[in-house]
C-alpha cells in the first residue's frame, strides 16, 4: 500500500494545537509530527511548568541539552516543590536562572534541612532570593519558623501580584524580618494574603515608608484583628479597585482565637464598626464570605452600606449554612433592599456562594425578590479559583 501525505495549512495546524493548549499529552505527540509543529506545540507545552522532587532532574537535564536555552525561554509560570528535595532545588537553582526567565513563580518551601538551626536555615533559604529577577507573580508557601520571609519577598524587585499563604505560625516572631523592605512597593497591584496569628504581616506592609497600595486585595482575618486592618484599608484608600474579606469558618476556629475573640462572639455588632469603606470610591468588586457565628447577614449588609463607590460592578458573598434556615427571612429583606436599592443600581452582578441544592436556589430567589427580578442575581456553589500551574512531565 502506498504512503499518502496529508498537507495542513500552518493556521489550521496552530488553530488545532492551540485548542489543545490545556492537554500535554496530545501535545508531546503534536511535537512529533514534524519540524513546523514543533515550535507551537513547545509554546504551549513550556509556558507553565512544575518540578518536583521527582520531575526536577529530567527538567534540568532537558535544559542542558542544545534545544534548552530555546525551551527555557518559553516558561512564562514556573512551580517549585521543594518537600523532600530541598537540598537538590539548592544546587539547581543556579542552572535554572541561567535559562529561565520566568514571569510568575509559585514557591513551595519546605522539608528544610535543620528548622532549629536559625544559621544553617538563612544559607539554605539565600538560594532562594532573587533567583528569577524577571519574576513578576509570586505565590509563596513556607514551612519553616526561622524563615526570613520578608527578605525574600523584598528580594524581588519587579513584584507586581504577591500571594502569600500556608505560611509558619511563627514566621513572623524573628525581629530580623521586619528589616527589610519592598524595592518598589507602589508597583504592587495584587496582595493576597492568609489569616495570621499575630497578623505581623500586615503591620510590616505598614511599616514602608510609602505602603503598597494594590488595585486587588484578598485577605483572611479574625475579629481581633479587624482594627489593624483597617489602618491598613484606609492606607488603600481610592487605589482599591477590588476587595476579598474573607473571615474563617467553622468550630476549628476557636481552637485559635483568644479570649478577646469570644468576647467580641458575644458582641458581634462591634466587628462591622472596626471595618470602615467608605473612602474607596473606585471599587468596582466586592466579595465578603463572613462567620456564621458572628451574624453573617447583618456583617454584610453593614459593610455594604458604606460602600460609596459609583464604580462598582459586581458584588459576591458566601454564607454558607445560613441557606439552610428558612425562618430568618427578615436580615435578607434588608440586603434586598439595599441591593436594589439606588445605590447599587449600576451593579450588573450579585452572587450568592454556597446555594449547592436546589432548595438553596429556591430560598434566595423568595429572599431577594428585588435582586431577582432586576436580573442581576447569581447562584453558585462555590467561589471561584483556579490552580495557577500544571506538570509538564
Amino acid at each position: 500500500m502506498g504512503s499518502h501525505n496529508i498537507f495542513i495549512p500552518p493556521e489550521i495546524a496552530e488553530i488545532f494545537i492551540q485548542y489543545c493548549r490545556d492537554d500535554h499529552r496530545t501535545l508531546r505527540a503534536c511535537s512529533l509530527v514534524c519540524k513546523q509543529w514543533v515550535a507551537s506545540s513547545r509554546c504551549h507545552l513550556f509556558q507553565s511548568v512544575g518540578l518536583t522532587a521527582k520531575l526536577g532532574p529530567p527538567f534540568l537535564a532537558l535544559l542542558g541539552s542544545p534545544s534548552g536555552p530555546a525551551i527555557g525561554a518559553l516558561v512564562q509560570s514556573l512551580s517549585l516543590d521543594t518537600d523532600n528535595a530541598l537540598a537538590w532545588f539548592i544546587d539547581a537553582l543556579p542552572a535554572m536562572s541561567r535559562f529561565l526567565r520566568p514571569r510568575d513563580l509559585y514557591l513551595n518551601i519546605s522539608d528544610l534541612a535543620d528548622d532549629k538551626n536559625p544559621l544553617r536555615t538563612r544559607q539554605d533559604i539565600m538560594a532562594f532570593m532573587n533567583c528569577f529577577p524577571s519574576i513578576q507573580s509570586l505565590s509563596l508557601s513556607v514551612e519553616c519558623g526561622t524563615f526570613d520571609l520578608a527578605a525574600l519577598i523584598s528580594s524581588f524587585p519587579a513584584l507586581r501580584i504577591l500571594h502569600v499563604h500556608d505560611v509558619h505560625e511563627g514566621i513572623w516572631n524573628d525581629p530580623d524580618s521586619c528589616r527589610s523592605r519592598l524595592a518598589q512597593p507602589d508597583a504592587l497591584r495584587k496582595l493576597i494574603i492568609p489569616f495570621d496569628g499575630d497578623f505581623q504581616f500586615v503591620q510590616w506592609l505598614l511599616l514602608h515608608q510609602h505602603p503598597p497600595r494594590p488595585a486587588r486585595f484578598s485577605i483572611q482575618f479574625y475579629p481581633t484583628q479587624a482594627k489593624i486592618l483597617n489602618v491598613y484599608l484606609r492606607e488603600l484608600g481610592s487605589s482599591l479597585e477590588d476587595l476579598e474579606l474573607t473571615l474563617p469558618w467553622g468550630s476549628s476556629c476557636y481552637t485559635l482565637l483568644n479570649l478577646a475573640y469570644i468576647g467580641l462572639k458575644k458582641r458581634h455588632t462591634e466587628l462591622p464598626r472596626h471595618i470602615d469603606l467608605t473612602n474607596h470610591n473606585r471599587l468596582r468588586f466586592v466579595h465578603i464570605a463572613a462567620l456564621r457565628d458572628l451574624n453573617p447577614l447583618p456583617t454584610v449588609v453593614h459593610l455594604l452600606s458604606q460602600i460609596r463607590s459609583d464604580s462598582l460592578e459586581r458584588i459576591e458573598f458566601s454564607l454558607g449554612a445560613l441557606l439552610e434556615d428558612a425562618r430568618r427571612t427578615g436580615p435578607w429583606l434588608k440586603l434586598d433592599a439595599l441591593l436594589s436599592g439606588p445605590q447599587f443600581s449600576k451593579v450588573g452582578k450579585v452572587t450568592v456562594v454556597g446555594c449547592r441544592r436546589g432548595v438553596d436556589r429556591s430560598n434566595v430567589r423568595a429572599w431577594l425578590p428585588q435582586t431577582n427580578a432586576k436580573g442581576v442575581l447569581y447562584l453558585t456553589a462555590d467561589h471561584r479559583g483556579s490552580g495557577p500551574f500544571l506538570d509538564i512531565f
